[in-house]
């Protein structure tokens, strides 16, 4: 936890410091009519080399319990963002990212996502 905290401390100086570099988080939490309890985590950070291209990485984590089925999951998924519209309160952009995962069941083997 000491290291999480030291790395988002870090991020934060940095972010004040440089405002090139942006951070985001996703975070849901819910429960599906199949009772399946869902939680997923999706942190961001990137740097925008100019008003139109960016260089980011989302890391995703999720965690699905359905009775006694639990699995975890987790991701990198590394992107290049082009921005083709902006004004005061809206930017506009596409992403192109490539991901890689891998997925824990339970009492199970882990595979690649």
């Amino acid at each position: 936890k000491k290291g999480l905290l030291l790395i988002v401390v870090m991020v934060a100086a940095i972010a004040v410091k440089a405002q090139d570099i942006y951070v985001g988080d996703l975070s849901t939490f819910g429960v599906t009519a199949q009772a399946i309890l869902r939680l997923l985590r999706a942190p961001e950070i990137g740097y925008n080399f100019n008003e139109t291209w960016a260089l980011g990485a989302e890391l995703d984590y999720s965690h699905d319990y359905n009775g006694s089925l639990s699995t975890n999951a987790f991701s990198v998924a590394p992107y290049i963002r082009w921005s083709y519209y902006q004004n005061d309160a809206v930017r506009l952009f596409l992403d192109g990212a490539a991901a890689i995962g891998f997925v824990k069941v339970k009492d199970g083997d882990t595979s690649k996502a």
